[in-house]
């Protein structure tokens, strides 16, 4: 990750790079304790930086607000008009998801090495893990590299697969149906999030 900044300016030749951000918790609605925020370049695609955060800590607290509050200046709002989505952080909330649930019970030291991980395979797919082991000295089997190969290959298929445009209804069809069973969850525990609400 570290090397990311540098390709991001690279690809722009300049160091005023247009970059999105995102944050999501550990858990569903107001009483998580753990929260990820992330920066990612809008020209690699790739995270630029992450950090993971304890709302029980007043440190922390105090520490985002300043931040925060010149993040939301409308000033730099405007800079951020550029016609970009937010497609890339939710890509990545995802991957985060599927190693990190929210259903699961775990302290900010798992989080973050779960958020670590999910930043690996977003930035560099499941091979990007055989670095990680090549820096720890670990010996990488062919079986290993062949796996990690074919995850990486299933992901570049599947995501042709999703593109097509009948897959595309079904799609649809599957949010239309987490859709109702998410507004089924508010209505039951009431308001969980509000921008601006914390």
């Amino acid at each position: 990750m570290k090397k990311v900044p540098d390709e991001e300016v690279a690809a722009v030749d300049s160091t005023d790079i247009t970059e999105s951000g995102d944050g999501t918790w550990k858990t569903r609605g107001h009483t998580s304790q753990i929260g990820v925020c992330t920066v990612i370049g809008a020209n690699t695609g790739k995270v630029i930086d992450v950090s993971v955060l304890s709302k029980a800590c007043k440190a922390v607290t105090d520490a985002i607000k300043p931040v925060f509050n010149s993040l939301s200046n409308p000033e730099l709002l405007n800079r951020c008009l550029g016609a970009y989505t937010q497609n890339a952080n939710e890509s990545l909330n995802s991957v985060i998801r599927q190693i990190c649930p929210k259903i699961s019970d775990s302290g900010r030291r798992i989080a973050e090495i779960d958020v670590y991980e999910s930043v690996i395979r977003f930035n560099d797919g499941r091979l990007g893990r055989l670095n990680i082991m090549k820096e720890l000295k670990l010996c990488n089997s062919n079986n290993t590299i062949n796996s990690h190969h074919k995850a990486d290959m299933r992901r570049f298929k599947q995501g042709d697969r999703r593109a097509k445009q009948n897959n595309i209804e079904k799609r649809r069809e599957r949010r239309r149906a987490k859709a109702l069973v998410e507004s089924k969850l508010s209505k039951k525990e009431g308001l969980t999030y509000e921008a601006g609400g914390f």
